[in-house]
């Protein structure tokens, strides 16, 4: 055994690991003596045949390196790769088992997976590896540390700087190293063999090998005898063909646009075929045809081609090996041969000229594809009167020659269109580019008059702007003049003559004795120098005729029957109107009359109009008309009006509600109910509270005697151990009673409930959920009884049914003796034989002789193969039902059922103790039958509802009921 030191290994990895030169010094890496070493890798066994795969490639690591001295002896090597191929279904691996370590031949897999193998062909050695030849005589001069890390796990990820760093391709690190006193180091030698990797490929791709990162160390590199390390050089990064020979053509390879006559690179690459020659043809048919470009072209993976002159936009090429054709590769897309050609563009393309002027524009020549032959210029279409000049003329594209073009003052204003002409001499080809050129007029003005409508009373003045405006540079002074005036109407004009562009203020006066109507007024001006240029304009003066307008207030007016209300009726003078008008109304609702205080006025003026209304007067919203009439007209009468709403309310009313309508109570107890007014159309007048049908003995009294709607108050109900003397338990009915004073007549609303009084410390009652159940026929189903105690009852209670149970039915309750405040479950088993039928049980609780309770549930009994719709049943209920929510009182939810006997329109509403709608639960059409909906405690808005009294309304084609229920928390 080879003997092995410590300090060499620290040595030589202090060499390779610890050293930190920059990346890619080489050639330049002062460290690297004499010429620059190079790494490179080739590729074995790279052209195979598709479909035979996997295949085993190797690749082998040649080192070049040249020795000056001693120390430049290499005596370690750093090398990491990373590959990725192009073929994702397939894999590209480089595995452990064809990939060992070991240096001696007499090993079992030195000769066929070694790293370190001899390259040998047949029986031919192409390459003999220099760590094998150095383990060959035994003499312990290979290599004692070599190291071969293969990741192929593409999602392997190293630690950096307390980071992990990106995903990384699959990659090794091969580590050697003399670290043996023995080991003999590296000398010179060109491409002498270091390693072998062997690949195990699964089909047809292209690899790719680069040198990549390795921590710690992370890069290639090379250390000397004396621990300098350096960067070599390498041949990476490479890409290797694992196929067939093949020619791929990459130039041009569709969508190139190539001149007639220009020099062009063919450009491929040669795969696995190392043929000396190649043979280039081209097609201008897509490939249909071939035309001959080179015949034995060196194959190079470039040729520099004249483009021919045969234009088309589906040319592709074709290089094939020049012995054999095969193999061959073709353009994948078109490609276009184009003539050269050039445009022609007139800059700018509009252009203004005053008649009598010029103007230039530039005409740019743009050659195409190497266009080089010179060309004339033409010009069509000028106006009459002009003429035009090129400079230069003809001119060889890319040029510009500047276009004049001369007016004359006698050329007509107008829009030209001109048509510039480039021919090309030679060729014939010709382009046209078009100038739009606007001839305008000589010097000149415009006149208007801004408003062109005026109104102004007569004995008043009024004005109008005249404005002048130059064209052209027009600059002469004009005089103002006007016609058409009323009769007894003057003018002036501030300034007058005026210079445009300028403004002059025409004012005209008119006296009182000016006749109302429509004049049309002209304005001239008159350029003063010759007279030549003159232009007018026309405005209209209106004197109109003395009038009013009229208009009330409010536009709406809301009155209470039996009440009054008033409007404000407004006439106001216009034009100096003076005259009497009388003031009348239309539209009044039946009973109510309209009187307006002054009845008669003069413009401007103000009358109230006083509507009163009787309490037979029906509700609704009414459209009246106010108007006013000129009382005498000396010209014809004038009249105007102006609409109002009458909105006719109901007076002033107000709700009682009590809550709850039944309590229990037994002797010398105490209780309340609580009592709700709720104001209608704005009432808000105090009422005082009363309550009659009281027990003999018994109290009534409310903690706020006198509410003013709405709001809320308590009925304390106290009796005393003797109340009723002559009867154990009994049932009353109390009337609470809100009375409010208006206009000497008592306005009052009562409602009555219920007071059961029991014997003291002995009341309870049950209840069972839910208030409706479904069975099919021959099953069986549950509810669920509790007994609630009142006022300290502490006896159990034994349950029965005393009426209703379907026929061939049966029950049971577990158990069937609960104590307060306890739960039974009561099963009802039907038989197949049980009639399909709605049924009314009556449960019954008796505590002893004197104390029971009874409550009732439905039992629905289907056929075993049931209708949905209860309205199928003959014995289901034939009206509106509204049943009690479920449970009650409830948290966090609780179930609201009903039946319809009919299809109709259905709205159940929530509302809180003030009459207030706080939820909308349904708003809609619902087929006939049983319903259920499911109310969360939530508002309209999502918000959670607070603990209290709520009233759930049903409103169901003509059916309205309402029931109470409470949410506890």
């Amino acid at each position: 055994m080879k003997r092995s030191f410590l300090t060499p290994i620290i040595f030589v990895f202090s060499i390779l690991i610890l050293s930190t030169l920059s990346w890619g010094q080489c050639p330049e890496d002062p460290n690297d003596s004499g010429e620059c070493d190079t790494l490179n890798i080739i590729c074995l066994d790279c052209e195979q045949s598709p479909g035979s795969g996997p295949y085993f490639v190797r690749f082998l690591l040649l080192v070049t390196h040249d020795q000056i001295d001693y120390n430049d002896s290499i005596g370690g090597f750093v090398v990491p790769l990373a590959w990725t191929h192009t073929n994702p279904s397939a894999y590209c691996s480089l595995g452990s088992w064809w990939n060992t370590t070991s240096t001696l031949s007499v090993y079992p897999d030195f000769s066929t997976r070694s790293i370190f193998r001899h390259t040998v062909e047949g029986t031919d050695t192409l390459y003999h590896n220099r760590m094998a030849d150095l383990a060959a005589d035994f003499m312990g001069r290979d290599w004692n540390t070599k190291i071969l890390i293969l990741e192929s796990d593409s999602s392997w990820v190293y630690w950096s700087g307390g980071n992990d760093s990106a995903f990384v391709p699959p990659h090794s690190w091969m580590s050697l190293a003399a670290s043996g006193s023995e080991d003999q180091w590296w000398w010179e030698g060109d491409r002498v063999l270091l390693a072998t990797l062997t690949f195990l490929v699964e089909d047809t791709m292209h690899v790719y090998l680069d040198t990549t990162f390795w921590p710690p160390s992370g890069r290639l590199k090379f250390g000397r005898y004396d621990t300098e390390t350096y960067v070599p050089r390498d041949n990476l990064p490479n890409c290797f063909w694992i196929g067939p020979s093949q020619i791929r053509i990459t130039s041009p390879n569709g969508g190139e646009s190539w001149a007639v006559g220009t020099a062009q690179q063919i450009n491929w690459l040669s795969e696995n075929f190392d043929g000396p020659d190649v043979k280039i043809e081209y097609s201008t048919n897509s490939g249909t045809d071939w035309s001959t470009v080179e015949i034995n072209a060196p194959n190079t993976g470039s040729y520099s081609w004249s483009v021919p002159a045969t234009p088309s936009e589906y040319c592709r090429v074709r290089v094939s090996d020049a012995e054999d054709e095969d193999p061959y590769d073709i353009s994948d897309a078109d490609f276009s041969i184009i003539q050269s050609d050039f445009t022609i563009a007139v800059d700018p393309d509009t252009q203004e000229v005053q008649a009598g002027s010029s103007v230039n524009v530039d005409v740019i020549l743009t050659s195409l594809y190497g266009f080089a032959s010179p060309c004339t210029l033409t010009v069509s279409g000028l106006p009459p009167d002009a003429s035009e000049s090129f400079d230069p003329n003809p001119i060889t594209p890319t040029d510009t020659s500047i276009l004049q073009i001369n007016t004359a003052e006698t050329t007509p204003a107008d829009t030209y269109t001109v048509t510039v002409t480039a021919s090309e001499i030679d060729k014939g080809i010709v382009h046209t580019d078009e100038l739009v050129l606007i001839v305008t007029s000589p010097p000149d003005f415009t006149i208007e008059a801004d408003p062109d409508t005026q109104q102004v009373q007569a004995g008043n003045s009024v004005n109008y702007d005249v404005i002048l405006t130059s064209l052209y540079g027009f600059a002469s002074p004009c005089t103002l003049t006007v016609s058409g005036l009323p009769p007894d109407a003057s003018e002036s004009f501030d300034p007058n003559p005026a210079t445009p562009t300028d403004t002059s203020v025409m004012t005209i006066s008119t006296a009182v004795t000016t006749p109302p109507g429509s004049y049309n007024i002209t304005v001239t001006a008159t350029e003063i120098d010759n007279g030549k240029i003159e232009h007018s304009t026309q405005v209209v003066l209106i004197v109109p005729e003395p009038d009013f307008t009229i208009e009330a207030s409010p536009e709406t007016l809301e009155v209470t029957q039996g009440d009054q209300g008033a409007y404000e009726v407004i006439l106001t003078s216009v034009y100096g109107f003076n005259a009497t008008c009388s003031l009348s109304v239309s539209g009044l609702p039946q009973n109510a009359s309209g009187q307006f205080e002054p009845n008669t006025l003069i413009p401007t003026d103000t009358s109230a109009l006083t509507i009163t209304v009787a309490e037979t007067t029906p509700i609704d919203t009414y459209n009246l008309t106010i108007t006013g009439t000129e009382l005498i007209p000396p010209k014809g009468e004038v009249e105007h009006s102006v609409d109002v709403v009458l909105v006719i309310l109901s007076p002033q009313d107000f709700a009682i509600g009590v809550f709850p309508d039944s309590l229990r109570l037994s002797r010398d107890r105490d209780s309340s109910y609580t009592v709700t007014l709720t104001a209608i159309s704005g009432f808000n007048s105090p009422c005082t509270l009363t309550v009659t049908g009281l027990p003999e003995g018994a109290e009534g009294t409310f903690e706020s005697p006198v509410l003013v709607p709405t709001d809320s108050t308590a009925l304390n109900i106290h009796l005393s151990d003797t109340t009723p003397p002559s009867m154990d338990t009994g049932s009353y009915t109390l009337t609470v009673t809100a009375t409010e004073m208006v206009g000497g007549k008592a306005l009052q609303r009562s409602e009555d409930v219920t007071l059961i009084v029991t014997l003291p410390t002995w009341a309870f009652y049950i209840e069972a959920y839910p208030d409706t159940q479904r069975v099919e026929a021959g099953n069986d189903t549950t509810f669920g009884v509790i007994m609630v105690p009142n006022t300290g009852f502490a006896a159990p209670c034994t349950l029965s049914i005393e009426s209703g149970l379907p026929p061939d039915a049966s029950f049971s309750f577990d158990p069937e003796m609960i104590f307060p405040n306890d739960t039974s479950i009561l099963t009802i088993f039907t038989a197949v034989t049980t009639p399909a039928e709605i049924y009314q049980l009556t449960i019954k609780g008796t505590a002893n002789p004197k104390q029971e309770s009874t409550t009732s549930v439905f039992l629905r009994v289907d056929e075993q193969s049931y209708v949905e719709d209860w309205t199928d049943n003959p014995n289901a209920p034939k009206s509106f039902a509204l049943f009690q929510n479920q449970p009650n009182p409830f948290n966090p939810e609780t179930k609201i059922s009903y039946y319809l006997p009919t299809a109709c329109q259905v709205k159940l509403i929530i509302y809180n103790v003030l009459g207030q709608r706080v939820k909308t639960v349904f708003d809609g059409h619902q087929d006939a039958g049983m319903k259920t909906l499911i109310w969360d405690g939530r508002d309209d808005y999502d918000d959670q509802l607070g603990s209290g009294i709520y009233f759930y309304r049903l409103q169901a084609d003509n059916f309205h009921q309402t029931k109470k229920m409470i949410l506890m928390k």
